[in-house]
């Protein structure tokens, strides 16, 4: 993050950096969900004026049948969905 403030730096056109959380596949694995909540903690540490944390971790909890592709790993078309959604709801301000 530090080496896209400085590239970004007196630049004369805005910008926006959108990170996204981490889901858990693999809810049933205790080290996998204390990582991706870890890694969720400290991602979302980097919130700023420019830069926005879309959490899509609760929104997978409990539904990866519904929102996981077949394959029970990446994210079917409500996967992607609910992922665009939150980023959407991040806004588009620091471009207009």
């Amino acid at each position: 993050m530090s080496t896209l403030s400085q590239l970004k730096a007196g630049m004369p056109r805005p910008y926006i950096i959108r990170i996204v959380g981490l889901y858990n596949p693999y809810p049933q694995v205790d080290e996998a969900t204390e990582w991706v909540r870890q890694f969720n903690r400290y991602t979302s540490g980097y919130s700023s004026r420019v830069c926005g944390f879309a959490s899509i971790y609760s929104e997978f909890a409990g539904n990866e049948r519904g929102l996981l592709f077949i394959d029970h790993i990446h994210p079917n078309g409500k996967g992607y969905r609910v992922i665009a959604d939150k980023l959407d709801g991040l806004g588009y301000g620091r471009l207009g």
